[in-house]
């Protein structure tokens, strides 16, 4: 059909379903092969993906979709990091103040998949508001961590603790937590960090174990 005013030619289905020019897939079936290429390989989430829609992506079409999605994500952070340590900006929070935030932060290497390329690390904080019990029934006793949040990166120490900090401040309300416990394996990086995770606060060192009380 034309569209006059914007002086186009287009299809109705195509502005329902939201899909551009020359695009090839629906929203739904991206979203679905990013879900599934975080869960799997590219080449087991292709063959789940095709058994769900009866047709075929390539697994290189999965892999340029998440990196497109990756960019996006990336650039947002930044901005966001960007507002919140350059300008500063007010992170938003539930204003819940719990009794105890706790943080677990670790970094590890990884062996890239091309040849000559250099190792690099892996940073991983995860945040949480404490463990609660999964079944009072159960033969075995097994917990979950309550207000669980993750955040991973391939970058500096000081972007890391930024954005893992502005993470843990719009979920967990870190500022408004009456115990705040970073727990580590002593790492220098790590160390050096927690002055931004802690807001900058007085902090004292026990082991691998920050406290702010």
């Amino acid at each position: 059909m034309k569209y006059k005013e914007e002086a186009r030619i287009g299809f109705l289905l195509d502005d329902v379903l939201g899909v551009n020019p020359y695009q090839a897939e629906t929203k739904w079936v991206r979203q679905r092969a990013l879900e599934l290429a975080t869960e799997y390989s590219y080449c087991q989430a292709r063959s789940l993906l095709r058994y769900e829609i009866g047709d075929e992506i390539s697994y290189r079409t999965s892999h340029r979709w998440a990196q497109d999605e990756g960019k996006k994500l990336r650039k947002e952070e930044e901005s966001r990091q960007d507002g919140v340590f350059g300008r500063a900006d007010r992170v938003g929070n539930d204003g819940k103040a719990r009794e105890i935030v706790v943080m677990e932060v670790d970094g590890t290497l990884v062996h890239p998949q091309e040849k000559g390329e250099d190792n690099f690390e892996v940073k991983l904080g995860i945040t949480y508001s404490g463990k609660e019990l999964e079944s009072k029934k159960a033969k075995q006793r097994r917990y979950r961590l309550k207000d669980k949040v993750i955040y991973g990166g391939v970058e500096g120490a000081d972007d890391f603790g930024e954005k893992l900090y502005i993470k843990g401040e719009e979920k967990l309300s870190l500022s408004l937590a009456r115990n705040l416990l970073l727990v580590s394996d002593g790492a220098r990086w790590i160390a050096d960090i927690a002055g931004t995770i802690t807001l900058r606060q007085p902090t004292s060192s026990i082991g691998g174990t920050t406290r702010r009380s």
